[in-house]
């Protein structure tokens, strides 16, 4: 079953929407995230920085930055940024001092509509929002029964963690064959543990602050 609140091409054109940007979308046993290597920091504004666990096996498959957003993916040995099935995506969207991105209710709202332009059905899954070292954070779950500029479907989790710097956005990605609504994606369950114990791992961090501390090798 998809854990409850339930790419490239939707999940790309889902985060150009979150920051800002005008643009439209296009079997066997999971590794464990715990014994990954660890991502180097990647250091906003002020020294803040993002951490997280890549899954073994896995290897960077782009990397770009276009003013204000810096985004990379990862994908499994054996697929790439054009032909994948996995995807990991991290994003981080820097915003001027003072300024603050858009809520996690609104960032659930237009991911949704990002979803519902792109795909003939969508399966959504609740908003789950907390707290994460200090910061504000939220996860959700987004299904697309049909690509429709495709064959297949695709299902992600998203994470997003609020820094003063910058927002931190980090999904997760499956394509997977065409679905219906109403039965939800053909996921394992190890994939959505792997998927899950991964984003959990994402991590926002300051070393110069009290409120938002690092911990060692962040």
């Amino acid at each position: 079953m998809i854990a409850q609140g339930m790419g490239r091409g939707v999940f790309r054109a889902a985060l150009a929407l979150i920051a800002g940007m005008a643009l439209m979308p296009g079997g066997a046993q999971a590794q464990t995230a715990a014994a990954s290597p660890v991502v180097p920091p990647a250091a906003a504004q002020g020294g803040e920085r993002f951490s997280i666990q890549i899954p073994k096996g896995w290897k960077q498959a782009s990397r770009n930055a276009s003013g204000p957003i810096e985004t990379v993916s990862y994908v499994p040995d054996g697929q790439s940024a054009e032909r994948w099935q996995d995807m990991l995506t991290i994003q981080m969207v820097k915003t001027p001092a003072g300024a603050q991105a858009l809520p996690p209710d609104q960032l659930y709202a237009q991911s949704q509509s990002s979803y519902e332009q792109a795909c003939d059905g969508v399966k959504l899954g609740t908003l789950q929002s907390g707290r994460s070292n200090g910061y504000p954070s939220a996860f959700w779950v987004l299904g697309c029964s049909k690509v429709k500029s495709a064959g297949y479907g695709e299902t992600a989790f998203f994470r997003t963690i609020q820094g003063t710097a910058a927002l931190y956005m980090a999904q997760w990605a499956w394509r997977v064959a065409p679905f219906d609504t109403t039965q939800g994606p053909p996921l394992l369950e190890d994939q959505q543990k792997e998927a899950l114990t991964t984003l959990q791992s994402f991590q926002v961090c300051d070393p110069a602050s009290r409120q938002h501390p690092c911990q060692p090798g962040q």
